[in-house]
């Protein structure tokens, strides 16, 4: 009940970590990290709430808000900094999201609607994201069809061998 009332009461934030070229040491992008600002425990890493959000079925919206935030940030900064332009932004995404129906369609909306180049965006998962989501029948098919669909928006991807994905 705690991590919906943050959500609507705005106390989740958008961070970011810079990624670096390490051979030029220029910025080429940014990494969205979420955190939640809890009136009694602080700053809180994900480590202290994506497993509640997960088990609270919270998660697609926690991660939607992430990527609705970090989008609309990135487009608010190239529009006020023009280095930033090429700057890209890395978002990590759960298996719900990428198992619902429609993911990639709805990227591609925001996308277009703040003028964003869908290649500057890194979707980021898991491989365990490909062996679907056990409480959700189907799931994988759907991720894998999601995942196909962003390729063809031209949307890259990283992955990492460990943990669940999560807007961490």
């Amino acid at each position: 009940m705690a991590l919906r009332q943050a959500l609507r009461e705005g106390r989740l934030l958008v961070h970011y970590q810079p990624v670096v070229d390490l051979t030029s040491g220029r910025w080429t992008g940014l990494e969205a990290l979420v955190r939640w600002l809890h009136p009694e425990r602080g700053l809180l890493s994900p480590a202290g709430f994506i497993g509640v959000a997960e088990e609270s079925q919270l998660i697609d919206e926690v991660g939607r808000f992430v990527l609705v935030r970090a989008c609309k940030e990135l487009a608010e900064l190239r529009s006020t900094f023009p280095p930033a332009h090429d700057l890209r932004l890395a978002v990590n995404v759960s298996v719900r999201q990428l198992s619902r129906p429609g993911f990639a369609a709805e990227l591609s909306k925001l996308t277009e609607e703040l003028d964003m180049v869908p290649s500057n965006l890194a979707v980021e998962i898991t491989e365990s994201l490909l062996m679907g989501d056990l409480d959700v029948p189907g799931s994988n098919s759907v991720a894998i069809s999601e995942l196909v669909a962003l390729r063809g928006l031209g949307s890259r991807f990283s992955s990492t061998t460990s943990g669940p994905a999560s807007p961490h």
